[in-house]
């Protein structure tokens, strides 16, 4: 079972949006542990994240000096240098999943943040993508005349595998409070399969 063992800050907080937030989601592939930073522009109109990643060893995880960051054509000591491998417009939310699964890689994400319609799935051919939208297997969308919020779906690969496929959770909640304490039902995960491009 684990155990808490310590906490480790790796870095002053940053409250602006424009900045990338490490470790929205996380990958591990043999001995190298890919974090994946979200960032919004903060620009009129744009209500989707980017997407970056930084790589390093698990061993020095903690290191944020060992972090190396892609440029786009290689890894570098810089976290300025990294590269949108998934533009913010029409992007992903600000926690999704990364992960591999028989060679490709995937990015599961609803796009748009809180204002999109659609769970998508990008395509990538490495922990670096380059990623493209694969595919939109279901719609999600929030509702603003019922208050009903759907928001950050996470894919589950380890849970219940089936090959070409993944399940996948995300949340539900609502904008008025009072509903939420005369049922506290409608604010709960919701679970899905859906099939991997």
């Amino acid at each position: 079972v684990p155990q808490f063992v310590e906490v480790t800050d790796i870095g002053p907080d940053d409250p602006s949006r424009t900045s990338p937030t490490w470790g929205a989601a996380v990958a591990v592939e043999d001995d190298w542990v890919y974090l994946y930073g979200t960032a919004n522009p903060d620009i009129d109109g744009v209500f989707g994240y980017s997407l970056r990643v930084a790589r390093v060893r698990i061993d020095d995880i903690r290191d944020q000096g060992a972090w190396r960051y892609w440029d786009g054509d290689r890894w570098s000591r810089r976290a300025s240098a990294a590269a949108e491998i998934i533009p913010a417009q029409g992007g992903v939310s600000q926690v999704l999943s990364v992960f591999e699964q028989n060679g490709s890689w995937y990015a599961v994400s609803k796009q748009d943040e809180f204002l999109g319609d659609d769970l998508v799935i990008w395509k990538g051919t490495g922990p670096t993508g380059p990623f493209a939208p694969a595919s939109r297997p279901v719609e999600i969308p929030s509702d603003e005349s019922t208050g009903v919020l759907r928001y950050m779906p996470l894919a589950h690969p380890q849970l219940l595998r089936r090959k070409g496929s993944v399940v996948v959770s995300y949340s539900r909640n609502n904008t008025d409070l009072e509903k939420i304490e005369r049922d506290p039902l409608l604010y709960r995960p919701e679970f899905l399969r859906v099939r991997l491009p």
